[in-house]
């Protein structure tokens, strides 16, 4: 009798934690957005890991109760420069005390192609970073295209989930940060974001997003915050050389190749002005397809005045750098630091 009661509990346990806790389907939507669940960072990292797999993401979201039908995907497929791929869904889940809610996921994939790298590159001269913004307007006009086409089942009574990485963290960030919450309160918002550069002059600290940071991942830190760029919400930071058993660069290593920038005197308006147009240039030409970030980061480096920068001999280790900061700024790593989270 003790051992049948005892298996009946563990099941309960066990049924409480697939439906509850493994995919998010739990109380967290019925939880205050601007507390930080891990479960729901879990989860947002998953599902950002596999925004890069358009298919794969289809079968994540559905084996998170998501309904299949609802399941819509923007561009994936497009040569628009400022552009980033989206995938939205909805689905219905049920508190503890019975009450029901429409949940909406908003997944927004990182760069995937040259056109979309060359818009990470691009500043401007406004609040909000020019590449990001464009991007952001593009995926915040999805949205309301998509909420409209399937509407919550109660009108007003829904929740935002919203995650990405890199790029897509940039966006995510906007899009909570900036542009939902121009129709939406911030209770209905929940944003995750992975790897995020800084995306805007004027934001708002008290955001429902939050943003996980290698602080040896060099795309956190730009466009710089001497320009006066941050991140809308909560940063939480990683800054040991080590994850598990993943060698990434320190906080140092990315210190040292942003002062080469801003010592060397790259302010915002010399970028836009000198180094902007070059990089447009590079979209236009037929080497698309062999674009990469050194490609991106020669001209920066051939346009600042190294005279005031420590010494033009570092210039090859900078580039080392460039060339080996994927290691601490994959999708993998911060899943691996987010696995020692309890």
């Amino acid at each position: 009798m003790k051992k049948g009661f005892l298996v009946l509990c563990l099941m309960c346990v066990m049924f409480t934690c697939v439906s509850f806790g493994v995919h998010g389907e739990s109380e967290v939507f019925f939880q205050p957005s601007g507390q930080m669940n891990i479960q729901l960072a879990k989860d947002s990292a998953m599902l950002c890991d596999a925004s890069y797999y358009p298919v794969r993401l289809q079968r994540k979201l559905t084996d998170m109760g998501f309904e299949a039908d609802t399941i819509v995907q923007k561009d994936y497929e497009t040569d628009a420069l400022h552009s980033a791929a989206v995938t939205m869904a909805r689905k219905t889940v049920t508190g503890v005390s019975g009450e029901a809610c429409t949940v909406y996921v908003v997944v927004v994939r990182g760069t995937n192609n040259a056109q979309e790298m060359i818009s990470n590159f691009e500043v401007g001269n406004g609040d909000i970073s020019s590449g990001f913004r464009q991007a952001a307007e593009r995926a915040y006009a999805h949205w309301l295209d998509y909420v409209a086409q399937y509407p919550p089942e109660k009108d007003g009574d829904f929740k935002v989930w919203v995650c990405g990485h890199s790029r897509g963290a940039a966006v995510a960030n906007l899009l909570a940060g900036e542009y939902m919450p121009r129709d939406l309160k911030k209770e209905q918002i929940y944003g995750y974001t992975f790897a995020t550069p800084n995306v805007q002059k004027t934001v708002d600290v008290q955001a429902p997003v939050f943003n996980f940071i290698m602080d040896g991942d060099v795309v956190t830190q730009v466009p710089p915050a001497e320009w006066g760029f941050q991140r809308h919400g909560t940063d939480i930071h990683y800054d040991q050389p080590m994850v598990k058993h993943i060698a990434i660069n320190s906080r140092e290593d990315t210190d040292r190749l942003l002062r080469t920038f801003i010592d060397g005197g790259l302010t915002q308006e010399h970028y836009r002005q000198n180094i902007e147009p070059i990089l447009a240039a590079l979209g236009n030409g037929d080497k698309l397809e062999d674009m990469n970030y050194t490609m991106l980061l020669l001209p920066i480096l051939q346009n600042i005045d190294q005279s005031t920068a420590e010494d033009r001999t570092n210039l090859p280790e900078m580039m080392r750098y460039a060339q080996n900061i994927l290691p601490s700024h994959t999708m993998q790593t911060y899943i691996a630091w987010l696995d020692g989270m309890e």
